[in-house]
């Protein structure tokens, strides 16, 4: 006697399961689900201006990254800012005498990035043994980095924006338009940076920049693509001649 079994996603994170004897419905996890991709998931399967193999060339520096913020988290709750932000800049630089000997790419994208920000961190943390210059770091480097970047983007993105297309998933960018988006974004995360380390509580602001701010990146970088695309407030079509 024949059983067909049927599995697969019926949601971005669930997966269902389906099984018939002799055409005969005997199983069904989820009653009355479509087996099959969410519609979202299969456009952006088929989406034609992405590339989505970009992504393996950003795992390790990716992981990278979240682990540098991970261990000045842990640093800072065991003894206090200004330890873990020159432990944290300590990890940096070896990583980068590392990156000289290895071929794996380590600090591609926003790992270099979190090695500057640990960087600045013990630098003030030297200069101001002062908790509240530490904690304004992000706020320093991203108004400064949002400066550098809405300059660019009004030249054209010739430079820090076409630097940037090469570490996402997208073939339609426009250079300009994402850094620009870039500048915006990082104006944003400066002034929250800013809230929460004057009105919050040290192991608030901790916890914000070491998990919250990283997923809120996350969730407003994607609006950022999609104006960098053309997708969120398209670019206006030049007039022909008449």
């Amino acid at each position: 006697m024949q059983i067909d079994v049927e599995a697969g996603y019926i949601s971005w994170v669930n997966v269902g399961i389906r099984v018939t004897q002799a055409g005969r419905l005997v199983h069904e996890s989820h009653p009355g689900r479509t087996i099959a991709y969410p519609r979202s998931m299969a456009k952006a399967a088929i989406d034609p201006g992405a590339d989505m193999s970009r992504y393996s060339a950003n795992k390790v520096p990716i992981a990278v990254d979240i682990a540098l913020g991970i261990l000045f988290f842990v640093v800072a709750k065991l003894t206090d800012l200004s330890t873990a932000a020159i432990v944290g800049a300590l990890v940096g630089l070896s990583l980068v005498v590392v990156q000289r000997f290895v071929k794996v790419d380590l600090l591609g994208g926003l790992a270099l990035f979190g090695v500057v920000m640990l960087l600045i961190s013990a630098g003030l943390a030297i200069l101001f043994q002062d908790e509240m210059a530490i904690k304004m770091r992000s706020t320093i480097v991203g108004t400064l980095s949002a400066v550098l970047f809405l300059g660019d983007g009004l030249l054209g993105g010739n430079r820090l924006g076409k630097g940037l297309t090469r570490y996402l998933p997208y073939t339609d960018i426009d250079p300009g338009r994402l850094a620009i988006g870039m500048g915006v974004l990082g104006l944003v995360m400066a002034g929250l940076n800013y809230l929460v380390a004057k009105l919050a509580s040290t192991d608030v602001w901790l916890f914000y920049t070491t998990f919250v701010d990283f997923f809120l990146v996350m969730i407003l970088v994607l609006l950022v693509f999609r104006f960098a695309r053309g997708k969120l407030f398209p670019p206006r079509q030049k007039a022909g001649p008449a």
